[in-house]
């Protein structure tokens, strides 16, 4: 059979199970571009919070029929 994670590798890194103490791997599963890809964990972690302070500077609110900055 051989070993399950040989070929998963980090997206963003390409690091494999075993490269630099890396014990897992994480699996993002939903809907959208980040569906099924794996993620070491400093990858995740920086991933999610650029993806957060995005969130945050961005974010509007539909006010009186016009957009206003929160």
């Amino acid at each position: 059979m051989g070993n399950t994670f040989s070929s998963k590798k980090c997206n963003k890194c390409k690091l494999c199970i075993g490269d630099y103490n890396v014990d897992y791997l994480l699996l993002f599963i939903g809907k959208g571009k980040y569906n099924g890809l794996y993620f070491c964990p400093t990858c995740s972690h920086e991933l999610l919070t650029i993806n957060l302070e995005n969130i945050k500077s961005k974010s509007k609110v539909i006010s009186n029929y016009s957009f206003e900055d929160l």
